[in-house]
């Protein structure tokens, strides 16, 4: 994915600050926002269909109670997404990824797959994205970004899909993300914003990698960060981050 320093914003869960985050909703707040593109996060339901959803638990972003992976979807759209972030959006349903993949691509947006592997197989849950992404031709290298925190399911993510754009993602100062990127042959770094420092982004430039960061909700942070290097902003907000001020 070549990433445009002075333009590239990605909205954190659609956007997140805007709407319930993971759904159609945030989808479209993002598009109107002008991002180029979404982060969202994709596991697996009890019955394998592929959803975008953050949690192990439903409880924080809907209205039903209980463990994730141990719902079918049809249990989980008799669930309301979105009432717990404002009664306006009353009735959001969870998405599939081949739904939220189908909203992107009809505004031609860039997006960043989070795999959350939860209590799941990190080969299955790597199965059945890469199931669907061939459903998708729109999403090539250019627009599409699969990383995750667990090391196992980017290594199935190598395995599976070896044309595929990885992003280590990472939030505790000692990961190894070096080792684990020349060993995915990864594209992307993506460390929390709070570990940037311009020694970091330095590190990451020099050994040839992509440096994008989470979550920035400060348009003054982000432009601090952006002068430090980072190419891409991953906010809740994609409104109130600003082009690199140049």
């Amino acid at each position: 994915m070549t990433l445009d320093p002075i333009r590239f914003v990605l909205g954190h869960r659609g956007a997140a600050g805007l709407a319930p985050e993971n759904t159609q909703s945030s989808l479209l707040a993002a598009h109107a926002s002008h991002a180029q593109g979404v982060e969202l996060d994709v596991t697996l339901l009890e019955d394998g269909h592929a959803v975008i959803f953050h949690d192990k638990m439903i409880n924080r972003t809907s209205n039903g109670e209980g463990v994730l992976n141990q719902f079918t979807l049809k249990e989980m759209r008799s669930f309301d997404l979105g009432s717990w972030f404002d009664p306006d959006f009353q009735n959001e349903l969870i998405l599939t990824l081949d739904e939220a993949l189908d909203i992107l691509e009809k505004y031609k947006m860039t997006v960043n797959l989070e795999l959350k592997r939860h209590n799941n197989s990190a080969a299955l849950l790597v199965k059945q994205v890469k199931t669907i992404l061939n459903n998708h031709p729109y999403f090539d290298a250019h627009h599409l970004i699969v990383s995750s925190f667990d090391y196992s399911v980017l290594k199935q993510v190598h395995s599976q899909m070896p044309y595929v754009q990885i992003g280590v993602l990472y939030e505790k100062q000692n990961t190894p993300w070096l080792s684990r990127a020349k060993s995915l042959q990864a594209s992307t770094i993506l460390p929390a914003h709070t570990l940037i420092t311009s020694e970091l982004a330095d590190q990451i430039k020099e050994a040839g990698y992509q440096l994008v960061t989470w979550t920035v909700n400060n348009n003054q942070e982000a432009q601090q960060l952006y002068k430090l290097g980072v190419q891409g902003i991953i906010t809740d907000y994609p409104n109130r981050i600003k082009p690199m001020m140049c």
